[in-house]
């Protein structure tokens, strides 16, 4: 997989005008490429979102967590059809726990969530 996925959430920031944004990149060989320049793309989604991405192994399936602090926790399930094609939103995931969600990872199809406490 030559995709790279960034994130530039901060933890540390009590600045409520810093919203997040990620990026995606795909290396061609020779360098690394823009593909998508802001995948959360609204205002909502950049103020809530981006404190945790994973990657599938094949770069089709991408998830994106929600921030600490937000209630109820979600995640965001992107897909693409392949490589050198953006990302689309699929789904939000809402867990039923309502403690929140811990970790999560994507592999192919399949996604595993772990609740906290």
């Amino acid at each position: 997989n030559n995709t790279l996925v960034v994130s530039d959430y901060s933890p540390n920031s009590r600045d409520e005008s810093l919203l997040c944004s990620i990026s995606v990149y795909e290396y061609t060989g020779e360098r690394w490429t823009l593909i998508q320049a802001d995948l959360l793309s609204t205002e909502g989604r950049r103020k809530f979102f981006g404190s945790s991405i994973r990657l599938a192994d094949d770069g089709t399936n991408l998830l994106v967590g929600s921030t600490p602090d937000t209630s109820p926790s979600e995640i965001l399930y992107f897909r693409r059809d392949g490589l050198g094609r953006e990302f689309e939103l699929h789904s939000v995931v809402a867990p039923i726990e309502p403690r929140g969600v811990a970790s999560f990872a994507v592999h192919g199809d399949h996604l595993a969530l772990g609740t906290v406490g």
